[in-house]
């Protein structure tokens, strides 16, 4: 059975703290939605008509080398989806409920597009 995109997206933003290592503290460290800006970019490729490696140079807020576009648009998505979990988190953390409950509602709406891409 396949995963849904809620389950996809779950399963990346685990894989970004135990494979890539990046901890609540490393997210934390972040200016104030610079995660949602980085998920912006991986949202952008899904739309874009140019090849995914423009997009990063331009709105991209860390070094080049971390921007890692897939050619698959609902691989792109859940990239997203998972960098706005993590910015959620951090707004939890920081007890912004209305700013982490935007986040999650936008992963959400990333996951139902996912769906219906699959």
């Amino acid at each position: 059975m396949a995963m849904t995109g809620a389950q996809m997206i779950g399963h990346e933003r685990l894989r970004q703290i135990s494979v890539e290592g990046w901890s609540h503290a490393h997210d934390d460290s972040h200016a104030e939605g610079v995660l949602s800006a980085a998920a912006d970019c991986y949202m952008f490729l899904t739309h874009s008509i140019e090849a995914p490696e423009n997009c990063g140079p331009l709105l991209w807020p860390w070094h080049p080398s971390w921007f890692k576009p897939s050619a698959d648009p609902r691989r792109n998505l859940v990239k997203a989806g998972a960098l706005y979990l993590a910015e959620g988190e951090r707004y939890d953390r920081q007890r912004k409920p209305d700013q982490a409950e935007r986040c999650r509602a936008t992963a959400a709406r990333i996951a139902r597009t996912i769906d219906d891409m699959m």
